[in-house]
């Protein structure tokens, strides 16, 4: 049986159509598979610059972040230096300030006058007269004295009830007195000297005292006094050389300025 030619040509229309819609869908793979792919670079390439921006703004941070704790490091650091400094600083100044006190105060001390009784003798010591003490007041220091003022007496004292001795009440005028240079109050007994008096001395039951106070100012305007106590008794009787010795108290500077 012979084939039908329209058979035959509607097969072979079918094959063309079936290979024509395959390249179509091949085509439209294919374009979507460059898409695709195109795509995917794309979005790999936008990526890798965002993740090397996104690197690149770490490294920055954290090396700004670094830079500025070195910063705050070293500020802070200078700042403990800077109060170091000033703490050094303000203890020498004290340091200073204290050595420049002291300084002064020992070039005062070295410089300022010091008035002592410097010797006291007897004179007149017989019966029937009233003894009297020439008093030798000098200036030990190396600048003048100023309204130096002398208030010195002389008593004849039971040695087994002195008692006090208040200041005698009988104030020099003030007077300068230069640096080595003396002056000689004399002081008088208020009665005349008897035998038995002379006796009791001899005894060591009674002396002679010379008291008192000084009082001064130095160069620097400070005020300054020195107490007196010497004794004539039985030793210095028997030494002979009328001189009045240092009694064991009563002698001291500035207690009672």
């Amino acid at each position: 049986m012979a084939d039908n030619p329209n058979h035959q040509d509607r097969s072979g229309g079918d094959s063309n159509s079936s290979s024509a819609e395959d390249h179509k869908i091949t085509v439209a793979i294919d374009s979507f598979k460059r898409s695709y792919e195109a795509a995917q670079r794309q979005r790999g390439e936008h990526e890798g610059r965002s993740l090397k921006w996104t690197r690149r703004t770490a490294v920055a941070a954290i090396t700004y972040t670094f830079f500025t704790g070195l910063i705050i490091i070293a500020s802070g650091y200078s700042v403990y230096e800077a109060q170091r400094a000033v703490e050094v600083a303000s203890r020498a100044a004290d340091a200073a300030t204290k050595q420049a006190a002291i300084a002064e105060n020992t070039e005062k001390r070295q410089l300022r006058a010091y008035v002592f009784v410097a010797a006291t003798t007897m004179h007149d010591f017989v019966a029937t007269k009233k003894p009297f003490v020439k008093v030798r007041i000098r200036n030990f220091g190396q600048t003048p004295a100023y309204e130096v003022t002398v208030d010195l007496g002389i008593n004849l004292r039971d040695l087994t009830a002195l008692g006090s001795f208040a200041d005698p009440g009988h104030q020099s005028p003030p007077t300068p007195l230069g640096p080595g240079v003396d002056i000689h109050p004399i002081l008088t007994a208020d009665r005349t000297l008897d035998e038995p008096a002379i006796a009791a001395i001899t005894a060591n039951r009674s002396a002679y005292f010379v008291f008192g106070i000084i009082r001064y100012k130095d160069a620097f305007g400070k005020a300054h006094c020195s107490r007196v106590r010497w004794i004539f008794g039985a030793d210095e009787l028997a030494d002979g050389s009328g001189s009045v010795g240092l009694y064991r108290e009563g002698n001291d500077s500035d207690q009672d300025p």
